[in-house]
């Protein structure tokens, strides 16, 4: 793929839902440490585009949203408890470990139980060649790398998993 060359082709040169569609299953080439690259199919839901891929040990599943943004999600750990202490320790790693997207626990309704996951939503409406796509690549690859790095640590301090699947994940983005 040429990155020198300016990615746009509607009338305001800005990048649309299509060609972000159409360069995020090239992202994998470009980002070290990323694995297991696949299209997801999402049933029922509106299809901009929805992808996964590995930073060994998480997950992450990249969705493409209104207004030509992706959200990258990495699932750290599943079925942790919902408690302060889990808040807390979170709100920790927050503070001392990302230089890139938030953590956040994310509760699973009436049940006690959560899933810690990491998100970057970047909005790619004003990305037109290499320098922008460059920022996307380089936010993708800070996350994933970040996620592989802290979630055996979060698995271990709060008793949860790693997604094991796509489909683990995929519930949380879609909500």
């Amino acid at each position: 793929m040429n990155t020198s060359q300016p990615i746009h082709s509607d009338k305001d040169g800005l990048m649309d839902e299509q060609q972000l569609a159409a360069f995020v299953p090239q992202m994998p080439e470009y980002i070290d440490g990323a694995t297991d690259f696949a299209v997801l199919s999402v049933p029922g839901h509106d299809s901009r585009g929805v992808w996964r891929m590995r930073f060994a040990p998480a997950l992450v599943v990249m969705r493409i949203h209104k207004n030509v943004a992706l959200a990258i999600t990495a699932g750290l750990a599943l079925d942790v408890p919902f408690s302060m202490e889990t808040s807390h320790y979170v709100n920790h790693l927050n503070a001392s470990q990302l230089t890139v997207g938030r953590m956040f626990v994310k509760e699973f309704e009436g049940t006690g139980r959560g899933a810690v996951v990491m998100q970057e939503m970047i909005f790619c409406q004003d990305m037109v060649g290499n320098p922008s796509l460059s920022t996307l690549l380089r936010m993708t690859g800070k996350l994933g790398a970040l996620a592989g790095r802290l979630a055996p640590g979060v698995c271990e301090r709060l008793g949860g998993h790693i997604p094991p699947d796509d489909a683990d994940l995929l519930i949380l983005t879609l909500e």
